[in-house]
Protein backbone atom coordinates (compact mmCIF):
# COMPACT_ATOMS: atom_id res chain seq x y z
CA UNK A 1 0.00 0.00 0.00
CA UNK A 2 1.76 3.05 -1.06
CA UNK A 3 2.01 6.40 1.07
CA UNK A 4 -1.62 8.03 -0.60
CA UNK A 5 -3.87 5.05 0.30
CA UNK A 6 -2.06 4.41 3.64
CA UNK A 7 -3.85 8.27 4.16
CA UNK A 8 -6.79 7.34 2.47
CA UNK A 9 -7.56 4.18 4.42
CA UNK A 10 -6.43 5.67 7.76
CA UNK A 11 -8.45 9.32 6.90
CA UNK A 12 -11.32 7.61 6.22
CA UNK A 13 -11.63 5.23 9.62
CA UNK A 14 -11.26 8.60 11.47
CA UNK A 15 -13.88 9.96 9.36
CA UNK A 16 -15.86 7.12 10.33
CA UNK A 17 -15.38 6.77 13.96
CA UNK A 18 -16.19 10.72 14.00
CA UNK A 19 -19.75 9.94 12.73
CA UNK A 20 -19.94 7.80 15.69
CA UNK A 21 -18.36 10.02 18.10
CA UNK A 22 -21.12 12.72 16.83
CA UNK A 23 -24.15 10.04 17.01
CA UNK A 24 -23.04 9.00 21.06
CA UNK A 25 -22.49 12.86 21.98
CA UNK A 26 -26.06 13.79 20.52
CA UNK A 27 -27.69 10.58 22.20
CA UNK A 28 -25.81 11.22 25.69
CA UNK A 29 -26.88 15.35 25.71
CA UNK A 30 -30.11 14.48 24.57
CA UNK A 31 -30.97 11.84 27.41
CA UNK A 32 -32.65 9.57 24.67
CA UNK A 33 -29.38 6.91 25.28
CA UNK A 34 -31.17 3.68 27.08
CA UNK A 35 -28.79 2.15 29.21
CA UNK A 36 -24.64 2.53 29.01
CA UNK A 37 -22.61 2.59 25.75
CA UNK A 38 -20.54 -0.88 24.68
CA UNK A 39 -17.50 1.61 25.58
CA UNK A 40 -18.38 1.56 29.27
CA UNK A 41 -15.83 -0.63 31.34
CA UNK A 42 -15.50 0.77 34.24
CA UNK A 43 -15.02 4.50 36.03
CA UNK A 44 -11.77 5.23 34.24
CA UNK A 45 -12.94 3.96 30.69
CA UNK A 46 -16.03 5.54 30.41
CA UNK A 47 -17.27 7.30 27.14
CA UNK A 48 -20.41 8.06 28.56
CA UNK A 49 -18.65 10.67 31.33
CA UNK A 50 -16.37 11.86 28.64
CA UNK A 51 -19.30 12.99 26.41
CA UNK A 52 -20.94 14.93 28.87
CA UNK A 53 -17.41 16.59 30.46
CA UNK A 54 -16.99 20.29 29.59
CA UNK A 55 -14.35 19.24 27.19
CA UNK A 56 -16.34 17.50 24.61
CA UNK A 57 -17.16 20.81 23.59
CA UNK A 58 -15.61 24.50 21.86
CA UNK A 59 -17.70 27.45 22.18
CA UNK A 60 -20.71 24.86 21.86
CA UNK A 61 -19.73 22.80 18.93
CA UNK A 62 -19.36 19.53 19.40
CA UNK A 63 -15.51 18.25 19.17
CA UNK A 64 -16.78 15.02 17.29
CA UNK A 65 -18.06 18.15 14.52
CA UNK A 66 -14.58 19.64 14.62
CA UNK A 67 -13.31 15.92 13.82
CA UNK A 68 -15.54 15.19 11.09
CA UNK A 69 -14.84 18.82 9.51
CA UNK A 70 -11.01 18.17 9.52
CA UNK A 71 -11.40 14.65 7.78
CA UNK A 72 -13.72 15.79 5.34
CA UNK A 73 -11.01 18.92 4.55
CA UNK A 74 -8.58 15.44 4.38
CA UNK A 75 -10.38 13.43 2.04
CA UNK A 76 -11.04 16.67 -0.08
CA UNK A 77 -7.27 17.64 -0.31
CA UNK A 78 -6.33 14.24 -1.03
CA UNK A 79 -9.15 14.09 -4.07
CA UNK A 80 -9.26 17.47 -5.55
CA UNK A 81 -6.60 19.84 -4.10
CA UNK A 82 -3.23 17.46 -4.27
CA UNK A 83 -4.39 16.77 -7.95
CA UNK A 84 -2.16 18.88 -9.63
CA UNK A 85 0.70 18.71 -6.91
CA UNK A 86 4.38 16.79 -7.20
CA UNK A 87 4.71 13.99 -5.07
CA UNK A 88 6.88 16.34 -2.60
CA UNK A 89 4.22 18.73 -3.05
CA UNK A 90 1.78 16.49 -1.56
CA UNK A 91 4.01 14.77 1.15
CA UNK A 92 4.65 18.50 2.66
CA UNK A 93 1.02 19.89 2.24
CA UNK A 94 -0.07 16.16 3.86
CA UNK A 95 2.50 17.05 7.01
CA UNK A 96 1.07 20.50 7.27
CA UNK A 97 -2.10 18.47 7.69
CA UNK A 98 -1.27 15.98 9.65
CA UNK A 99 0.57 18.12 12.77
CA UNK A 100 -3.13 20.32 12.61
CA UNK A 101 -4.98 16.93 13.56
CA UNK A 102 -1.89 15.96 16.12
CA UNK A 103 -1.99 18.76 18.15
CA UNK A 104 -5.58 18.91 19.08
CA UNK A 105 -5.22 15.21 19.48
CA UNK A 106 -2.34 15.75 21.97
CA UNK A 107 -4.17 18.23 24.08
CA UNK A 108 -7.38 16.37 23.85
CA UNK A 109 -5.08 13.08 25.19
CA UNK A 110 -3.83 15.16 28.08
CA UNK A 111 -6.98 16.33 29.68
CA UNK A 112 -8.04 12.82 29.08
CA UNK A 113 -5.32 11.33 31.33
CA UNK A 114 -5.72 14.36 33.98
CA UNK A 115 -9.26 13.47 34.12
CA UNK A 116 -9.03 9.75 34.56
CA UNK A 117 -11.84 9.69 32.53
CA UNK A 118 -10.82 7.69 29.10
CA UNK A 119 -12.82 6.98 25.61
CA UNK A 120 -12.28 4.43 23.93
CA UNK A 121 -13.37 5.60 20.19
CA UNK A 122 -11.17 8.94 21.02
CA UNK A 123 -8.19 7.13 21.24
CA UNK A 124 -8.55 5.48 18.40
CA UNK A 125 -9.03 8.50 16.76
CA UNK A 126 -5.81 10.16 18.73
CA UNK A 127 -4.32 6.87 17.31
CA UNK A 128 -5.31 7.48 13.85
CA UNK A 129 -3.88 11.59 13.98
CA UNK A 130 -0.39 10.08 15.73
CA UNK A 131 -0.31 7.37 12.85
CA UNK A 132 -0.85 9.79 9.63
CA UNK A 133 1.72 12.15 11.26
CA UNK A 134 4.27 9.08 11.51
CA UNK A 135 4.04 8.41 8.25
CA UNK A 136 4.47 12.30 7.38
CA UNK A 137 7.62 12.41 9.38
CA UNK A 138 9.03 8.81 7.87
CA UNK A 139 8.24 10.09 3.92
CA UNK A 140 9.82 13.78 5.13
CA UNK A 141 13.03 11.61 6.24
CA UNK A 142 12.91 8.79 3.74
CA UNK A 143 13.17 11.99 1.02
CA UNK A 144 15.15 14.19 3.14
CA UNK A 145 13.31 17.23 2.26
CA UNK A 146 13.47 18.68 5.89
CA UNK A 147 11.43 18.97 8.75
CA UNK A 148 10.79 22.67 9.12
CA UNK A 149 11.17 23.47 5.31
CA UNK A 150 8.47 20.83 4.41
CA UNK A 151 6.22 22.65 6.31
CA UNK A 152 7.01 26.14 5.59
CA UNK A 153 6.10 24.90 2.39
CA UNK A 154 3.27 22.90 2.91
CA UNK A 155 1.40 26.12 4.33
CA UNK A 156 2.74 28.17 1.66
CA UNK A 157 1.61 25.37 -1.06
CA UNK A 158 -2.16 25.47 0.57
CA UNK A 159 -2.30 29.73 0.76
CA UNK A 160 -1.15 29.64 -3.29
CA UNK A 161 -3.89 27.20 -4.17
CA UNK A 162 -6.78 29.62 -2.37
CA UNK A 163 -5.65 32.45 -3.24
CA UNK A 164 -4.93 31.35 -7.27
CA UNK A 165 -8.59 32.03 -7.70
CA UNK A 166 -9.18 29.43 -10.27
CA UNK A 167 -12.36 27.88 -11.33
CA UNK A 168 -10.96 24.97 -8.93
CA UNK A 169 -9.81 26.59 -5.49
CA UNK A 170 -13.83 28.80 -5.77
CA UNK A 171 -15.45 25.35 -6.03
CA UNK A 172 -13.54 23.98 -3.17
CA UNK A 173 -13.89 27.34 -1.14
CA UNK A 174 -17.74 26.96 -1.71
CA UNK A 175 -17.77 23.13 -1.29
CA UNK A 176 -15.88 23.80 2.32
CA UNK A 177 -18.52 26.39 3.37
CA UNK A 178 -21.46 24.41 2.32
CA UNK A 179 -19.72 21.29 4.48
CA UNK A 180 -19.66 23.73 7.28
CA UNK A 181 -23.60 23.75 7.03
CA UNK A 182 -24.21 20.42 6.86
CA UNK A 183 -22.19 19.73 9.65
CA UNK A 184 -23.75 22.07 12.22
CA UNK A 185 -26.90 20.94 11.43
CA UNK A 186 -26.19 17.24 11.46
CA UNK A 187 -26.33 16.97 15.35
CA UNK A 188 -29.98 18.21 15.84
CA UNK A 189 -31.58 17.32 11.83
CA UNK A 190 -29.77 14.05 11.11
CA UNK A 191 -28.00 12.60 14.27
CA UNK A 192 -31.32 12.79 16.50
CA UNK A 193 -33.83 11.48 14.92
CA UNK A 194 -31.78 8.74 14.48
CA UNK A 195 -31.03 8.65 17.96
CA UNK A 196 -34.67 8.85 18.93
CA UNK A 197 -35.25 6.12 16.26
CA UNK A 198 -32.91 3.54 17.56
CA UNK A 199 -33.31 4.14 21.73
CA UNK A 200 -37.00 4.87 21.88
CA UNK A 201 -38.70 1.75 20.91
CA UNK A 202 -42.51 2.45 18.57
CA UNK A 203 -45.50 0.96 19.42
CA UNK A 204 -45.85 -1.09 15.91
CA UNK A 205 -46.98 -4.21 18.12
CA UNK A 206 -50.14 -3.15 19.53
CA UNK A 207 -50.87 -6.20 20.97
CA UNK A 208 -47.35 -7.44 22.55
CA UNK A 209 -47.61 -3.88 24.63
CA UNK A 210 -51.41 -4.39 25.38
CA UNK A 211 -51.16 -7.51 26.87
CA UNK A 212 -47.76 -6.17 28.50
CA UNK A 213 -49.29 -3.55 29.74
CA UNK A 214 -52.51 -5.25 31.10
CA UNK A 215 -50.50 -7.67 33.23
CA UNK A 216 -48.34 -4.77 34.79
CA UNK A 217 -51.80 -2.76 35.59
CA UNK A 218 -53.08 -6.22 37.36
CA UNK A 219 -49.90 -6.98 39.51
CA UNK A 220 -50.30 -2.80 40.39
CA UNK A 221 -54.02 -2.98 41.27
CA UNK A 222 -53.82 -5.38 43.45
CA UNK A 223 -50.87 -4.72 45.29
CA UNK A 224 -51.43 -2.90 48.88
CA UNK A 225 -50.78 1.07 48.91
CA UNK A 226 -48.58 3.17 51.14
CA UNK A 227 -48.20 6.58 52.79
CA UNK A 228 -45.12 7.94 50.72
CA UNK A 229 -46.32 11.42 52.77
CA UNK A 230 -46.01 13.77 50.48
CA UNK A 231 -46.45 17.54 51.12
CA UNK A 232 -48.06 19.69 48.12
CA UNK A 233 -48.78 22.29 50.05
CA UNK A 234 -46.57 23.90 52.21
CA UNK A 235 -43.80 26.31 51.30
CA UNK A 236 -41.31 26.51 48.58
CA UNK A 237 -38.51 25.81 50.98
CA UNK A 238 -40.10 22.42 52.38
CA UNK A 239 -42.62 21.46 49.43
CA UNK A 240 -42.38 18.39 47.10
CA UNK A 241 -41.62 19.47 43.90
CA UNK A 242 -44.41 18.49 41.79
CA UNK A 243 -45.24 18.46 37.69
CA UNK A 244 -49.08 19.59 36.84
CA UNK A 245 -52.10 19.93 37.99
CA UNK A 246 -52.33 19.78 42.20
CA UNK A 247 -55.83 18.75 41.88
CA UNK A 248 -55.27 15.71 38.83
CA UNK A 249 -56.75 12.64 40.21
CA UNK A 250 -53.27 10.08 39.98
CA UNK A 251 -50.21 11.31 41.72
CA UNK A 252 -46.70 9.37 39.90
CA UNK A 253 -43.99 9.60 42.89
CA UNK A 254 -40.96 9.04 41.02
CA UNK A 255 -37.52 8.75 42.67
CA UNK A 256 -35.10 9.85 40.35
CA UNK A 257 -30.97 10.80 39.89
CA UNK A 258 -30.35 13.41 37.75
CA UNK A 259 -27.31 11.78 35.95
CA UNK A 260 -29.14 8.97 35.10
CA UNK A 261 -30.42 9.00 31.21
CA UNK A 262 -33.11 6.95 31.40
CA UNK A 263 -34.70 8.52 34.46
CA UNK A 264 -34.64 12.00 32.27
CA UNK A 265 -36.10 9.58 29.37
CA UNK A 266 -38.76 8.29 31.66
CA UNK A 267 -39.64 11.82 33.16
CA UNK A 268 -39.94 13.10 29.86
CA UNK A 269 -42.53 10.87 28.45
CA UNK A 270 -44.25 10.94 31.75
CA UNK A 271 -44.47 14.82 31.22
CA UNK A 272 -45.76 14.38 28.24
CA UNK A 273 -48.31 12.18 29.10
CA UNK A 274 -49.77 14.97 31.95
CA UNK A 275 -49.44 17.63 29.13
CA UNK A 276 -52.59 15.95 27.70
CA UNK A 277 -54.25 14.55 30.37
CA UNK A 278 -53.92 17.13 33.15
CA UNK A 279 -57.00 16.02 34.81
CA UNK A 280 -55.77 12.46 35.23
CA UNK A 281 -52.06 13.11 36.64
CA UNK A 282 -49.51 14.97 37.87
CA UNK A 283 -46.02 14.16 38.89
CA UNK A 284 -43.77 14.50 42.52
CA UNK A 285 -40.49 14.39 42.00
CA UNK A 286 -38.29 12.48 44.48
CA UNK A 287 -34.37 12.78 44.31
CA UNK A 288 -32.48 9.28 44.98
CA UNK A 289 -28.60 10.61 43.74
CA UNK A 290 -26.52 8.04 43.40
CA UNK A 291 -23.87 9.35 44.43
CA UNK A 292 -22.40 8.32 48.35
CA UNK A 293 -21.95 12.09 49.71
CA UNK A 294 -25.43 12.16 50.49
CA UNK A 295 -27.08 8.64 49.55
CA UNK A 296 -25.56 6.19 52.65
CA UNK A 297 -26.60 3.43 50.96
CA UNK A 298 -24.19 3.10 48.06
CA UNK A 299 -20.91 1.14 48.41
CA UNK A 300 -19.21 2.98 45.58
CA UNK A 301 -19.48 6.13 44.01
CA UNK A 302 -22.06 5.99 40.54
CA UNK A 303 -22.47 9.61 39.91
CA UNK A 304 -20.22 12.29 40.96
CA UNK A 305 -22.48 15.27 41.14
CA UNK A 306 -25.81 13.88 41.45
CA UNK A 307 -26.00 15.24 45.28
CA UNK A 308 -25.03 19.21 44.13
CA UNK A 309 -27.72 18.47 41.05
CA UNK A 310 -30.14 17.18 43.43
CA UNK A 311 -29.95 20.65 45.48
CA UNK A 312 -28.99 23.11 43.08
CA UNK A 313 -32.86 21.98 41.66
CA UNK A 314 -34.31 22.56 45.25
CA UNK A 315 -32.44 25.76 45.30
CA UNK A 316 -33.94 27.47 41.77
CA UNK A 317 -37.13 25.78 43.00
CA UNK A 318 -37.32 28.39 46.23
CA UNK A 319 -38.41 30.85 43.57
CA UNK A 320 -41.04 28.90 41.85
CA UNK A 321 -41.98 25.37 40.81
CA UNK A 322 -41.54 26.62 36.91
CA UNK A 323 -38.19 27.50 38.13
CA UNK A 324 -37.59 24.27 39.53
CA UNK A 325 -38.41 22.49 35.94
CA UNK A 326 -36.26 25.12 34.21
CA UNK A 327 -32.94 24.31 35.94
CA UNK A 328 -34.02 20.51 36.40
CA UNK A 329 -34.00 21.21 32.07
CA UNK A 330 -30.76 22.51 32.51
CA UNK A 331 -29.22 19.83 34.41
CA UNK A 332 -30.78 16.94 32.76
CA UNK A 333 -29.39 18.37 28.84
CA UNK A 334 -26.19 16.68 29.63
CA UNK A 335 -24.26 19.77 28.64
CA UNK A 336 -21.90 21.34 31.06
CA UNK A 337 -23.93 22.48 33.78
CA UNK A 338 -22.90 25.99 35.31
CA UNK A 339 -24.85 27.03 38.40
CA UNK A 340 -25.44 30.78 38.65
CA UNK A 341 -24.14 32.40 41.54
CA UNK A 342 -27.23 32.39 43.82
CA UNK A 343 -28.07 29.13 43.62
CA UNK A 344 -23.72 27.94 43.70
CA UNK A 345 -24.16 29.99 47.58
CA UNK A 346 -27.25 27.93 47.80
CA UNK A 347 -25.90 24.62 47.53
CA UNK A 348 -22.91 25.24 49.87
CA UNK A 349 -25.10 27.29 52.48
CA UNK A 350 -28.84 26.25 52.23
CA UNK A 351 -29.25 23.66 55.10
CA UNK A 352 -32.64 23.02 54.84
CA UNK A 353 -32.83 22.45 51.14
CA UNK A 354 -29.81 19.70 52.00
CA UNK A 355 -32.13 18.49 54.32
CA UNK A 356 -34.88 17.84 52.08
CA UNK A 357 -32.69 16.09 49.49
CA UNK A 358 -31.38 13.56 52.66
CA UNK A 359 -35.33 12.99 53.86
CA UNK A 360 -35.85 11.57 49.92
CA UNK A 361 -32.87 9.60 50.07
CA UNK A 362 -33.78 8.41 53.88
CA UNK A 363 -37.46 7.75 52.58
CA UNK A 364 -36.02 6.10 49.59
CA UNK A 365 -33.33 3.90 51.54
CA UNK A 366 -36.71 2.65 53.72
CA UNK A 367 -38.42 1.49 50.48
CA UNK A 368 -35.38 -0.38 49.72
CA UNK A 369 -35.10 1.05 46.23
CA UNK A 370 -31.94 -0.10 44.72
CA UNK A 371 -32.40 1.85 40.75
CA UNK A 372 -33.92 4.65 39.33
CA UNK A 373 -36.15 5.68 38.41
CA UNK A 374 -38.22 3.96 40.89
CA UNK A 375 -41.86 4.60 40.55
CA UNK A 376 -45.23 4.54 42.15
CA UNK A 377 -48.73 5.69 41.37
CA UNK A 378 -51.15 6.14 44.29
CA UNK A 379 -49.03 4.87 46.76
CA UNK A 380 -48.38 1.28 44.18
CA UNK A 381 -45.24 0.26 42.88
CA UNK A 382 -45.56 0.06 39.43
CA UNK A 383 -42.53 -2.09 37.28
CA UNK A 384 -42.14 -2.35 34.50
CA UNK A 385 -43.17 0.82 33.56
CA UNK A 386 -41.36 2.20 30.54
CA UNK A 387 -41.17 4.47 27.15
CA UNK A 388 -43.28 1.68 24.90
CA UNK A 389 -45.50 0.55 27.43
CA UNK A 390 -46.03 4.65 28.52
CA UNK A 391 -49.31 5.90 27.14
CA UNK A 392 -50.84 2.15 27.53
CA UNK A 393 -50.47 1.76 30.83
CA UNK A 394 -50.94 4.79 32.07
CA UNK A 395 -54.62 4.96 30.27
CA UNK A 396 -55.49 1.66 31.67
CA UNK A 397 -54.74 3.57 35.66
CA UNK A 398 -56.58 6.70 34.34
CA UNK A 399 -59.64 4.96 33.88
CA UNK A 400 -59.77 3.31 37.18
CA UNK A 401 -62.11 5.24 39.57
Amino acid sequence: MDYIKKNYFLISLGFVISLLLLYHHVAVHSGLQLGSSYCNINQVFDCDDVARSQYSELFGIPIASLGLFYYCFFIISLIYIFKKFTEQEKIKSIFVLSFAGLLPSLTMACISLHEMKICINCSLLYLINVLVFGLAVYEIYRQQLGFITSFCDGVKKYFSYFLSFTRQSIVIVVLLIALIGVIAVLPNWVMLPLVYAFNVPDESDIEEIGIESKMIFEKWQNSTPIDLKIDLDNDLTNIDFYYGEQSAEHTIVAWTDFECPFCRIMTQFLMSYIDTYPEKFKMVFKNYPLDSECNSKLQKQVHNDACDFAISARCAGLNGIDKYWAEYEKITKFKYYEPSEQIQKCVKNNKVVRRHILADVEQGIKLDISATPTIYIDGKLITGLNPRNCKTLLGLIGSTE
